[in-house]
């Protein structure tokens, strides 16, 4: 056996043995508490978007600035027929 082969052998061993001997990760569900800022797009009816209210705890909304052509429109994708912002 060459010295590379024989690394990676070393390499692959220890990697087993560690997997054996770490401790199991448990994750835990954690949430974040109230959302500042919700945007939900999928109770809106498809078209301009000049302002939409934000459902977060923080209150208030967006407006969108500009002209006609920059503000947003919710649109209903093809494919899937999920409403999202364009």
């Amino acid at each position: 056996m060459n010295l590379k082969s024989n690394l990676s052998a070393r390499g692959a061993l220890g990697l087993c043995l560690l997997s054996v001997w770490a401790p199991a990760a448990r994750a835990q569900l954690q949430t974040a508490g109230e959302l500042l800022v919700d945007l939900n797009f999928t109770n809106l009816t498809p078209g301009d978007l000049p302002y939409i209210a934000n459902g977060g705890s923080m209150g208030g909304g967006f407006e969108a600035l500009g002209p006609a052509s920059s503000i947003p429109s919710v649109r209903v994708t093809p494919q899937s027929g999920v409403k999202a912002l364009y």
